[in-house]
């Protein structure tokens, strides 16, 4: 686990430009071309075996103006969310303030 969290700390979350904070989760920003999208895919993918309540999305902007990962479900998740990204990014330095 402690590998996988290296793993993500220096690869696709290396990559975050900024969060923003959703009323049941977050949105994370990045500006990669298209096929990040790949990455993000095989995160989402190998997160839902483990964090079966959570919902994820992911939003690419046209002319490859942004990729926006977004995970939610309720407040309990939000908070584990919060908890999690700490680990993995600067959070208090990439958090959009309302």
């Amino acid at each position: 686990m402690a590998e996988r969290k290296e793993l993500l700390k220096n690869g696709i979350f290396s990559k975050v430009k900024s969060i923003q904070e959703l009323p049941t989760g977050y949105q994370l920003n990045f500006e990669e071309p298209k096929k990040f999208a790949a990455d993000l895919i095989e995160f989402i993918n190998f997160e839902r075996g483990c964090c079966v309540s959570f919902t994820y999305g992911l939003i690419l902007d046209p002319n490859e103006k942004g990729t926006h990962l977004q995970m939610y479900g309720s407040a309990e998740i939000k908070q584990e969310l919060k908890d999690g990204l700490g680990v993995l990014v600067d959070f208090d330095s990439l958090i959009k303030k309302n």
